[in-house]
């Protein structure tokens, strides 16, 4: 059993362990240090469905195996706001809940879990709103992010599950680091590959625009030298992506038959100046 099962089977199993009073209804691990429980309150006249929080954190080696935990409701309006829709969905609303308890409306509690449930789903929403990033994109956060050496970004480009972090736009150099981009807002400002829109405007098809959706595809246009002749020609972003795509691969010894066609096909003068 892995260390997420573990966790969650403990709070359903252990931690509510009297089924006359409460029943787990949904839980959700997340980020290795949060677990929201949907729990069925069944110790008033009419039952109701209420959200646990707790705050995960390892003792040793292993989540699930060794580890401790904070505790607290929806009531106590925690810190931890990032439930899931489907858990928020299925709660019972809070004036519903103050009447069953036949509490005040207006009590401070009862407030705290309005703003708590608000503030996930609005973090719910901010997470749908924001693009999904491919492999390659370049984003500029919103704010320059500090690293612990003191030095801050504010463009990194996705490489796999990891960021370069870009010092020099022109050239794309800099640093690889690992952080995490919760609650941080950003915007991409590099595309990698095109769109069906563009594909249609150069008159490719399916196969070809797999080809170019691989590729980071810059806004801005380049000159570009032929290194033996010395003629120079200007290209579109299109063309400059795979034109360095097809020198890298000369390098490195790697196939580019198709690249190379591809690149004769859009751009056959250019084709002639640079690759021929």
């Amino acid at each position: 059993m892995n260390s997420s099962k573990k966790v969650t089977q403990y709070f359903k199993e252990d931690y509510f362990n009297r089924p006359e009073k409460y029943e787990v209804l949904d839980i959700a691990y997340k980020n290795f240090t949060e677990v929201y429980a949907a729990v069925k309150v069944k110790t008033y006249e009419k039952p109701f469905v209420i959200c646990f929080v707790f705050k995960v954190f390892k003792n040793g080696n292993v989540y699930g195996e060794n580890f401790g935990y904070k505790d607290m409701d929806e009531f106590c309006g925690p810190g931890l706001q990032n439930c899931p829709e489907r858990i928020l969905n299925i709660l019972t609303p809070i004036d519903e809940i103050a009447d069953i308890m036949k509490q005040n409306r207006e009590c401070d509690s009862h407030k705290w879990a309005k703003n708590w449930r608000k503030a996930c789903y609005e973090n719910i929403a901010r997470s749908k709103k924001k693009s999904k990033i491919k492999n390659g994109c370049i984003i500029k956060t919103e704010r320059p992010v500090r690293f612990s050496n003191g030095v801050s970004y504010e463009y990194f480009q996705k490489d796999g599950k990891r960021w370069k972090a870009i010092s020099n736009l022109d050239n794309l150099s800099g640093v690889m680091v690992k952080f995490s981009m919760r609650n941080i807002e950003y915007k991409i400002v590099e595309e990698v590959g095109i769109s069906n829109e563009k594909a249609k405007e150069l008159g490719i098809g399916r196969s070809e625009k797999v080809l170019l959706n691989k590729l980071l595809i810059r806004k801005k246009s380049e000159v570009v030298k032929n290194f033996f002749t010395g003629e120079a020609v200007k290209l579109s972003p299109v063309a400059v992506a795979l034109h360095d795509y097809i020198k890298g691969a000369e390098l490195i010894r790697k196939d580019f038959s198709k690249e190379l066609s591809l690149f004769r096909k859009l751009f056959p003068d250019e084709y002639y100046v640079l690759l021929d």
